[in-house]
């Protein structure tokens, strides 16, 4: 009797840079069983909102795949934003009429990618990855929203200077993921999920 082959499904990602890589690299701790797998020539090398929504473009034969990006591309400047050829080609994908993407802020595009298809891009807000990790560890983002990128970086890490302060041993890395395992269990991620949209969507990654 021929054994049936049962079919694996392929859930890949993509994130843009360290901070990223490190938050991904601990939920992944807390999901051993998933079968999430970054895109290693893609991930954590940086690069323009074109250029990577570009390159995921090419990865549409992964049963699903994520994105993870910085609001602040919008920010700064046409070189860093995505390119109006690349958003026809991301409406094209996600079935939606022409132009609509152009009209709307980035921290709004899944909320046009209803049917949750390739690539599926979250952006972190307000401003950055720091954004939404400042909510889960407390910061109301009412409070963040007024903020740029720096201001958030360093408010983060100021919460990691206390680590490294005790242990100075720790790398940047290290600390984060410290800080993560104290203040980030899975238990408040969950809870924390219902109020911060982005979050839900990385969480949905490794389950």
């Amino acid at each position: 009797m021929t054994k049936k082959r049962v079919k694996k499904t392929t859930v890949r990602y993509i994130y843009e840079g360290k901070t990223e890589k490190v938050f991904l690299k601990y939920l992944s701790s807390l999901y051993p069983n998933s079968s999430a797998r970054a895109i290693e020539p893609i991930s954590g090398r940086g690069g323009t909102a074109d250029s990577i929504i570009s390159k995921a473009l090419l990865h549409q034969y992964f049963d699903k795949l994520f994105v993870l990006l910085d609001e602040d591309f919008e920010s700064k400047g046409a070189d860093f934003r995505i390119s109006d050829e690349t958003l026809k080609k991301l409406e094209k994908e996600w079935r939606i009429d022409n132009g609509v993407l152009s009209k709307i802020r980035y921290r709004d595009f899944g909320s046009q990618n209803i049917h949750k298809r390739n690539p599926i891009i979250i952006f972190s807000n307000p401003q950055a990855i720091e954004g939404v990790l400042l909510q889960v560890l407390g910061y109301p983002k009412e409070s963040l929203e007024s903020k740029t990128t720096k201001e958030l970086k360093g408010m983060l890490q100021d919460k990691l200077a206390k680590l490294t302060d005790e242990n100075p041993c720790y790398t940047g890395e290290e600390a984060l993921l410290v800080l993560l395992s104290q203040s980030a269990p899975l238990k408040l991620l969950i809870e924390k999920r219902k109020a911060i949209p982005e979050l839900d969507v990385i969480l949905s990654i490794f389950e």
